[in-house]
Order: C-alpha cells, then sequence, then structure tokens
C-alpha cells in the first residue's frame, strides 16, 4: 500500500525546514559573535593606546626590553596548532580588570604599570570568543618586559661582579651603568646586561616550548626553573667573551656582543628546545 507515503515525505519537508532554520540562527549568532568580538577588539585597542605606545617607546630605547618582542610572534605561530575552546564568561572580568589597570596606572601618571594590562586584554578577548587554549594565551604574559626595579635589585654587585672575569682593565661605576677600558677602548655594561632580563626571556621561551609538547604541570616547572638558573651562567660567559674582546684589542665586537647576547642565547634555546611541528603548517582535517 502507497497510502502512507505522503504522511511521511511530510515529515522530511518539516525536517528539513527546522534545519534550515536552525543553521540560520546559528549563522545568525555565529555572526552577532563575530562582530562583538571585532567591537571589543577596537575598543581594547583604543583603551590600551597609551600603555602600546609607551611599551613601543621603552623597547626602541631599552636594548635588555626588546626581548619582549619576541612573545607575540611566538604566541602567533603557536596559535595555529592550538584547539579552539568554548567561549568564556570570565572574559568580561579579565577585560574589566584590564580597563581599569589602564585607567589607575594612565591616570595615576605610572603608564610603563598598565602594560600587565595588554596581555590580560588579549586573554580575555581569547577567552570570549574561545580562539584558542588559556595555557596557549598565558605565553602573552611575556609581554610585558622585565620591570627596572628588579634590575637594581642586583645593581651594581652583580655588573661589579661580571666585570672582573677577565685581570688587567680599569673598571669605572657610573650611575647607571658600569664602564670599563682597555687601552684606548672601552666596553660599557648597563644595568639590563646583569642576566635578569636573560633569565625572564629564556622562562618564557621555555614555557613555550613546554606549551608545544603538551607537557605536565611539573614538568614545566622543571623545564623553566631550568632555563632560570642557567641564564645567569651564560650571561657570565657572553660578559667574559667580550671582556677577552676588549683586552684584545675589538672594543666595537665586544660591545655588539653584550647587546646581542638575549637575542642569540634566546633563539638559540627556540631553535634547540622546540620540536619542529610547530613551524610546520598545521594538518587540515578533512570533513
Amino acid at each position: 500500500m502507497v497510502g502512507p507515503l505522503p504522511s511521511y515525505q511530510k515529515t522530511d519537508r518539516q525536517n528539513g525546514m527546522a534545519g534550515l532554520m536552525q543553521s540560520k540562527t546559528e549563522s545568525d549568532t555565529q555572526r552577532a559573535g563575530q562582530g562583538r568580538s571585532v567591537f571589543l577588539g577596537l575598543a581594547a585597542v583604543f583603551a590600551l593606546s597609551p600603555v602600546l605606545w609607551d611599551w613601543t617607546l621603552h623597547l626602541a630605547q631599552t636594548p635588555s626590553a626588546r626581548y619582549a618582542a619576541l612573545f607575540p610572534i611566538l604566541y602567533l605561530i603557536g596559535f595555529r596548532r592550538d584547539s579552539r575552546q568554548p567561549a568564556r564568561k570570565d572574559g568580561y572580568l579579565f577585560l574589566a580588570l584590564a580597563v581599569l589597570v589602564v585607567i589607575l596606572s594612565v591616570g595615576g601618571g605610572f603608564t610603563r604599570w598598565g602594560r600587565i594590562a595588554v596581555p590580560v586584554a588579549l586573554i580575555a578577548l581569547i577567552r570570549l570568543n574561545g580562539y584558542a587554549s588559556l595555557r596557549g594565551s598565558l605565553t602573552l604574559l611575556w609581554f610585558v618586559p622585565l620591570p627596572h626595579f628588579i634590575n637594581t635589585l642586583v645593581w651594581p654587585e652583580l655588573i661589579l661582579f661580571y666585570s672582573q672575569a677577565v685581570a688587567g682593565l680599569r673598571i669605572s661605576l657610573e650611575a647607571t651603568s658600569v664602564f670599563i677600558q682597555s687601552g684606548e677602548g672601552g666596553l660599557r655594561l648597563s644595568q639590563g646586561d646583569a642576566g635578569m632580563a636573560l633569565m625572564v626571556a629564556l622562562g618564557g621561551v621555555s614555557y613555550f616550548v613546554s606549551w608545544q609538547r603538551d607537557e605536565s604541570a611539573s614538568r614545566t616547572t622543571t623545564r623553566l626553573l631550568f632555563s632560570v638558573l642557567a641564564a645567569l651562567p651564560l650571561q657570565f660567559l657572553a660578559i667574559a667573551l667580550a671582556l677577552f674582546l676588549l683586552k684584545s684589542g675589538f672594543p666595537q665586537p665586544a660591545q655588539t656582543l653584550v647587546n646581542v647576547t638575549i637575542w642569540v642565547v634566546s633563539l638559540a634555546w627556540i631553535l634547540i628546545f622546540v620540536p619542529g611541528d610547530t613551524w610546520r603548517p598545521p594538518k587540515k582535517v578533512r570533513g
């Protein structure tokens, strides 16, 4: 018998219409979410513009702080392979905290203290839209350069200790640096050359490595501790080599070596420890 067929056809049409309506609703919701993301992103950039400008000037004027520019790049590289997460409403709390920090820091005349608001705001947007994991987004915390007062905790004792690695040099202590002379040439060691900045940079790279290797919390802690402990001996070796060059009559290469130590060591750390898959584009999943 063929009598029941029309009713089944009607049900199929109804299901098809319901599916289309559901797809349209989901599409509208997705577009609304994307529009909200764009608005929040533009608002965050506007609110953070004084801090971002100060950050740019600080990196241009302070060589030992330029390592911070490495971490937004590292995060974007890792972001390609990160997994999407459910959107989290707690992102609004992160965003409100970032705005509050900016208001208090810029309004109070302490713009540099507002730098922490930049990674917090970025993490907020990531959480609100489920773009990636919280673990990966924490890499952005290294966007903030090492605060100056931390360098002063080891100043000038640590720099003077480094300066004695090679004998027969004249050492002069100045307000914010140590000037070392040999013959007609000289080498200047600033507060940023104490090794604290290198310690933070290697710590950030090690966190990125653990994220890419999907290591446990204990393994991540061990890796961070290793990099922190290795930073000061590496800084000492670099300065000792620079002093040897200075005494050998090569003051300009000596100064260049000191200036690029943090970059050379950080990039070497990346090349040695970051897994090779990180640099390759992620494989597309076939539907």
